[in-house]
């Protein structure tokens, strides 16, 4: 049996053509798909950038009032020492003042013959 090229040429070239323009097409697919990939990539890449950078301008802003707080807790300390030694001071001076009562007060009940004892936790 003989086959007859001719006949089956036209069939031939038309599945020739069809396998050439399903090779084109999976080669410009891939190329597609790399050049996507890469533009997926790209992006990834500029937003990750902006967010970086964004981040950075928080730590940034938030480094500052960190330090503005730290400044304004070492006042209040410093006020707060201020204001504790003035009450020191202010409550030893009351202190001497009751014991000097106390002693006027002894003194003036000497006088009037009364033997009496301050209770200095009274005063």
């Amino acid at each position: 049996m003989e086959i007859d090229l001719t006949t089956y040429a036209p069939t031939i070239a038309t599945a020739a053509a069809g396998v050439a323009t399903t090779i084109m097409a999976w080669r410009k697919g891939q190329s597609q798909a790399k050049g996507s990939e890469l533009d997926n990539v790209n992006r990834a890449i500029t937003v990750w950038r902006e967010l970086a950078e964004g981040l950075e301008g928080r730590l940034t802003v938030m480094a500052r009032q960190g330090e503005e707080c730290e400044k304004a807790r070492q006042q209040l300390i410093e006020e707060f020492a201020r204001h504790k030694a003035e009450n020191d001071t202010q409550m030893k001076k009351l202190t001497d003042r009751q014991l000097r009562m106390a002693e006027a007060m002894q003194q003036m009940f000497k006088q009037q013959g009364v033997d009496a004892k301050i209770n200095l936790d009274l005063l």
